[in-house]
């Protein structure tokens, strides 16, 4: 990397942590936090000097809205402009043209926190990755990034790209860190509003896939003007694809996982949190029963743009068994795991009507089908004959370790109890 890409890398580090809905402005505080551990401020006059200087050029910097509300905040112009201006204070003792060297040199570069940016560019040239967002779900991502599109053209934040028209054609359409945003608390990525309490990453994590993907038309590339949050293309989308769900499935238990494997966890993933962001339709059941028409009726139900990827995406998922892909080959492993918890978090999301209704059917079903075994037993023990069934013991291991296929009973569930 270059001294400029490593200092937006250290920069966007500090942002993220302060705030990461807004990765371009660094707060006075932690820009404090970044000089306190590169020792630029060890006593209480650096402290006091950091403040001078942020105040200093706060007053004839760059100022940013936020919310509404008009607040100031250091741009990475104004955090290079800071550390200019500590520069001879830190080092007294060299040639003021110098200190700042010596600042960015011993201080910053080598002691300072930063993102670490890899590279993904093998994984997006492998066949399958290739053949996954290239060709299965081209159309599908389409779906998604141009829902993403008019987000960002009904926005103000399409002024402020100097009201361009990001729908004219998706291969310049762009859309904006908070139409990403809003992308992964939709698909419950993150733990927003509306997202899941077990969510594959958190906000800072987005922010950082954002900032990775849209790299490499970063402006320290060309030199034409300092580094700055870009605009994301629809080939940076897939990359972002690619390494959230790098980034998700990156544990011990998934390091047996191929990179393809991982995207199409990612995909279940995202079918999932597209699914219960919109009311529940039987066609979603029929579907997997294997109706093609009503496969894609039940998917254009979606108001996301996500109709044809949901459509892609269970017509994969049948032809691959129904896998639970962040499992080693997509076997189910049934290990016998108590689900007392799920039905917790189940019950939780039913009113008390719904869950009287519920057990009151499950009992009801439960005392027909012990009468049923009973004339059919003949006099066999019906214990005995209980056990020859598939016992619950059985469906809640299958429900524990296929949440996937829990999820689609539970939308069941409350559809038909609001129907009825």
């Amino acid at each position: 990397m270059s001294i400029e890409e490593e200092l937006w890398c250290i920069f966007t580090n500090y942002t993220l942590k302060s705030n990461p809905i807004e990765p371009a402005t660094l707060p006075s505080r932690q820009f404090l936090k970044l000089a306190r551990e590169t020792q630029l401020a060890v006593t209480a006059r650096d402290l006091a000097d950091a403040h001078i200087a942020i105040s200093s050029q706060l007053s004839v910097g760059e100022t940013f809205r936020r919310l509404g509300r008009k607040g100031k905040a250091l741009t990475y112009s104004d955090f290079v402009a800071v550390l200019f201006q500590l520069a001879p204070k830190c080092h007294p003792s060299v040639d003021a043209s110098f200190a700042f060297q010596k600042v960015l040199l011993e201080n910053v570069l080598p002691l300072a926190q930063r993102r670490s940016v890899y590279s993904v560019e093998s994984v997006l040239a492998e066949d399958e990755i290739k053949d996954l967002l290239g060709r299965k779900f081209a159309r599908g991502i389409d779906g998604i990034f141009d829902w993403c599109v008019t987000m960002a053209n009904s926005s103000q934040h399409a002024a402020d790209r100097g009201g361009t028209n990001c729908f004219d054609a998706r291969h310049n359409a762009r859309i904006g860190y908070t139409e990403f945003l809003k992308f992964c608390e939709t698909f419950k990525i993150f733990e927003g509003r509306v997202s899941r309490v077990d969510a594959l990453l958190s906000v800072r994590a987005v922010g950082d896939v954002y900032l990775a993907a849209t790299r490499k038309r970063n402006a320290y590339v060309s030199g034409a003007s300092p580094p700055c949050v870009q605009d994301m293309t629809r080939r940076d989308f897939d990359e972002a694809l690619v390494r959230i769900a790098l980034h998700a499935y990156c544990g011990q238990v998934s390091l047996h996982l191929s990179s393809a494997t991982k995207l199409r966890a990612l995909f279940l993933y995202l079918w999932r949190g597209s699914a219960s962001s919109v009311p529940t339709q039987t066609a979603w059941l029929d579907a997997l029963t294997g109706c093609d028409d009503r496969l894609v009726r039940g998917a254009a139900i979606n108001p996301h743009g996500s109709a044809n990827f949901n459509a892609t995406f269970l017509k994969m998922w049948k032809t691959d068994d129904f896998a639970d892909y962040t499992k080693d080959g997509g076997v189910i492993s049934e290990n016998g795991t108590v689900m007392l918890d799920r039905i917790i978090d189940r019950a939780a999301d039913l009113t008390p009507a719904q869950f009287s209704r519920f057990v009151d059917d499950g009992a009801a079903r439960t005392h027909t089908g012990l009468k049923e075994v009973s004339s059919l037993s003949n006099g066999i023990n019906l214990d005995h004959a209980a056990r020859a069934e598939v016992r619950t013991s059985d469906i809640k291991r299958l429900l524990k370790d296929r949440r996937d296929i829990a999820d689609l009973l539970h939308y069941q569930i409350l559809e038909g109890n609001g129907s009825g």
